[in-house]
């Protein structure tokens, strides 16, 4: 299926190792932060400035939070419990959303998800209330490159 039928019914789509994440806690479904900078400045002693380009400036940390007991949920934790043996795949996927760009149009923010592993345990909230946060599971991914374009 691709990524532009899938905007065009729901205006954002997260991919998995191809598989199309639906379970979503709330409208926060996901972050991403990048971990490092992208590029360190230098002054140097003559007050020139150096600047040098950081491949670990790619790398980047998404949450995904998800309901717990949802397919989603089954799904990363399955994908944990592999990993946790020692013998896994790196993760691969997308994130992509159509964006209204302010001057009548919309735009398509994509970003490229590569090398990902789950770099924690799953953080979970459990109430026993109307709180939106009720039986949420959030999973941290790490993944060493995260490239975003606009189309």
């Amino acid at each position: 299926m691709a990524i532009n039928s899938i905007i065009a019914d729901n205006q954002y789509t997260s991919i998995i190792n191809d598989r199309v994440l639906a379970d979503f806690a709330d409208d926060a479904y996901e972050q991403i932060t990048y971990d490092e900078d992208q590029v360190s400045v230098t002054i140097g002693k003559n007050g020139n400035t150096i600047y040098q380009v950081l491949p670990a400036g790619k790398k980047a940390t998404i949450a995904y939070r998800v309901i717990i007991g949802s397919s989603d949920d089954i799904f990363l934790n399955n994908l944990l419990n592999v990993q946790n043996t020692g013998v896994f795949t790196l993760i691969a996927g997308s994130s992509s959303k159509l964006q209204n760009d302010g001057a009548g149009g919309s735009k398509t923010i994509t970003y490229t998800l590569e090398g990902g592993v789950i770099t924690k345990g799953v953080d979970s909230t459990m109430q026993s209330s109307d709180n939106k946060d009720v039986a949420v599971a959030t999973y941290n991914l790490t993944f060493s490159s995260v490239v975003r374009n606009i189309s």
